[in-house]
């Protein structure tokens, strides 16, 4: 209605909003935070609180943090032109925690003007907690994770991936050292792609020879594809309940031997990210053992194919069956795939309301299938006010 007035505003700004280093113990609550090209709240610090505050229309991301002790939490981050918030904090030598947490916000419409690998939130480092959150409306990755020991969980994820390809929701790759990982109890659902062809849009995906990582007890609802363990060593996806695939659906899990063995030889990424932790350290030995012998393999010929993984326990309601193109039973790899039950009811319309009855007879099907917290994994909008 070119009638109707409207408030237009144009930023000049290149630099963030508030820029924070040194200043520690500093607590922002009940604030509005827009207008600048930049990053909107940029802190090299100890205990910064983001309470009940609103960042929106900022060319950069929303919050930089770079210490121990931040806490977002109660916020509303949206339209973003790169990310929402990025977490760098914790020791990973000693494998000493951040403390850093984002709890009980909505963050969406990330990733505006830069389409790809901002994600809503990023975490680095050691021990971020990303907890009973809305994650949604994204071009591309909504949790993009590195480092060590952080716990994803009950957090509600949906419309991610918008305009792209051989991606998910919940992402990581390439760095035998990224371990320690938990995703659980998240509620993913209406993630697809508009093509059959391609990888496709998935819920989580362990990309290029990951390692140390779990994913237990989340829920999938109409999702184009649920996951891929491309490569990798010790990785779990179990006791998750997948319901009602898409059109263009591809597969429900895959689980193949990695593609780029040369990352693994010297001179490689994989080798090269070695070099980010003092991985041969005691602390590192006793609590991942196993990245020396992951490196002991020979990379075309034993390396490549995964070893220990664990897929099981899993229930899939009208989905696609296991995807994989190399022998994953083979003794010599020590994976376990098994247990899955896949039912087939006709493609029913399933919605939220309608998994209790469905968990209750995943578990009736598999007594190893464990009972999931069903209620506190959708995102109630009241914990914001």
């Amino acid at each position: 209605d070119m009638d109707e007035k409207c408030d237009v505003r144009l930023s000049l700004s290149e630099q963030p909003i508030f820029a924070l280093n040194g200043a520690d113990d500093v607590t922002f609550r009940g604030l509005t935070f827009c207008g600048t090209r930049a990053d909107a709240i940029t802190a090299k610090c100890n205990g910064l609180t983001l309470e009940k505050c609103e960042i929106k229309n900022v060319g950069g991301n929303a919050v930089v943090f770079n210490g121990s002790r931040c806490k977002v939490a109660k916020c509303r981050i949206h339209h973003t032109g790169r990310g929402g918030v990025l977490l760098f904090g914790g020791d990973r030598n000693t494998l000493t925690p951040s403390g850093n947490t984002v709890t009980y916000c909505d963050i969406h419409h990330v990733a505006e003007v830069f389409k790809t690998y901002n994600c809503a939130v990023s975490l680095s480092g050691v021990g971020c907690y990303v907890a009973h959150n809305c994650l949604h409306d994204a071009s591309h990755i909504l949790i993009g994770f590195s480092g060590n020991d952080h716990i994803i969980e009950y957090n509600e994820i949906y419309a991610a991936c918008k305009f792209a390809d051989d991606s998910s929701a919940i992402y990581c790759g390439r760095n035998y050292t990224t371990q320690g990982i938990v995703v659980r109890y998240n509620y993913f659902h209406d993630m697809a792609s508009d093509s059959a062809q391609g990888i496709g849009i998935l819920g989580c995906y362990a990309d290029d020879n990951s390692a140390g990582l779990t994913y237990y007890g989340n829920v999938f609802l109409r999702l184009q594809s649920i996951l891929l363990f491309h490569g990798g060593h010790d990785l779990v996806f179990a006791n998750n309940l997948i319901v009602s695939k898409t059109a263009k659906s591809l597969y429900s899990l895959r689980f193949h031997a990695y593609g780029y063995p040369n990352t693994l030889k010297p001179g490689g990424q994989h080798i090269l990210f070695l070099n980010e932790v003092d991985w041969q350290n005691d602390i590192w030995k006793k609590r991942y053992p196993r990245i020396g012998e992951y490196l002991s393999w020979d990379p075309d010929t034993v390396q490549r194919f995964p070893h220990g993984c664990r897929l099981n326990h899993n229930a899939l309601f009208d989905h696609k069956t296991l995807d994989s193109n190399f022998d994953y039973d083979n003794p010599a790899w020590g994976n376990t795939v098994a247990d899955n039950e896949y039912y087939d009811t006709g493609d029913a319309a399933y919605t939220f309301e309608d998994l209790p009855a469905l968990m209750q007879k995943a578990m009736a099907g598999d007594p190893g299938f464990e009972p999931l917290p069903l209620a506190e994994m959708r995102f109630d909008p009241a914990c914001l006010s």
